[in-house]
């Protein structure tokens, strides 16, 4: 499938494969600092680079996760990453979709790569029965808000902390 990019040629997207790794692992860190510099409690630990590599595999080789790229000349530039959970058994809905991760890399942004990469997901989950759709934004990640906002999705918890240090 080829992601149609205003002033990019090539751009395609495909579901993400065990090579890709390395380069999904230097994105996901470009995310942590993106959120690191909005929110600084929001870090990972001593390890957190391989954590996060098995768990991306997870959503590569599992068949209720998927793990989508977008890749211009060879070079993986953006990712989402999603599942399908489950409810309590308390609730009417037994399952729901949610998205767990998207990055583009600043120079694909706002060119439309994050709208196919969603469309993709949007697919995966249709195609899984799931009529319900999920994520969490960043209080202060405006960018991002906007961006899910344009794509349907309204407010349903307010998720709060408190640190008790």
């Amino acid at each position: 499938m080829t992601i149609h990019h205003p002033g990019k040629k090539g751009l395609k997207m495909r579901p993400a494969v065990e090579s890709d790794l390395d380069r999904l692992v230097d994105l996901w860190r470009l995310l942590v600092q993106f959120h690191q510099k909005l929110v600084p409690r929001f870090r990972g630990q001593e390890g957190s680079e391989q954590g996060w590599r098995d768990f991306a595999k997870r959503h590569i080789a599992e068949h209720d996760r998927f793990l989508f790229v977008a890749e211009a000349s060879g070079d993986v530039v953006a990712y989402i990453l999603g599942s399908i959970e489950t409810n309590p058994s308390v609730m009417e809905m037994g399952t729901y979709g949610i998205v767990l991760d998207i990055y583009v890399l600043d120079d694909y942004r706002r060119r439309g790569v994050g709208t196919q990469l969603w469309l993709a997901a949007l697919e995966w989950f249709r195609a899984k029965g799931q009529t319900n759709v999920r994520l969490n934004v960043a209080a202060l990640n405006a960018l991002a808000e906007s961006f899910w906002r344009s794509h349907g999705f309204a407010d349903y918890l307010i998720r709060l902390y408190l640190e008790t240090t």
